[in-house]
């Protein structure tokens, strides 16, 4: 089995999580809604043809609208590399073909969260998901780093 589309694949589904995630939290009625997108990226297609113009920027209307961003805060290229991940998953999961390229799409992967996590990020308060069940120190940790950063902001220390 090719381990870099599988890997890839397994990325992408872990992204996929985190943006439904942050949605659910975010954005409640996105998926409340009738006829509601089953996730964040639904409306975003990996066979758009990204010299399109016109279908770019729907594209990114459809990126913006489940985070509560305005069209303009959102780059072009975030629309590029989400089609592009949407396109190689596709291709590996419907047809089992594959051009991947690991460390472009990791990359635009770990972009994706940074960017996701910024958009939502108040300045008063952090996201903070732990993927795995049981609870963790790691999430303890973090809670703990974002009340310390709290407590400086206040000071004027931060």
């Amino acid at each position: 089995m090719p381990l870099e589309p599988a890997a890839i694949s397994y990325v992408f589904t872990q992204l996929e999580l985190y943006g439904d995630f942050v949605v659910s939290v975010i954005n409640k009625s996105f998926f409340a809604a009738r006829n509601s997108p089953k996730n964040w990226h639904s409306r975003i297609h990996g066979d758009t043809d990204i010299r399109d113009a016109a279908k770019l920027l729907r594209m990114r209307s459809a990126l913006a609208a489940p985070f509560r961003m305005e069209v303009d805060d959102i780059p072009m290229f975030t629309v590029a590399e989400v089609i592009e991940l949407k396109r190689v998953r596709n291709e590996f999961a419907h047809e089992g073909r594959s051009s991947a390229n690991f460390d472009v799409l990791f990359s635009y992967a770990a972009d994706l969260i940074c960017q996701i996590h910024f958009w939502v990020l108040d300045d008063e308060e952090m996201i903070i998901r732990w993927p795995f069940r049981d609870e963790s120190e790691e999430v303890d940790d973090a809670r703990e780093l974002n009340a310390m950063i709290k407590e400086m902001k206040q000071r004027g220390e931060w």
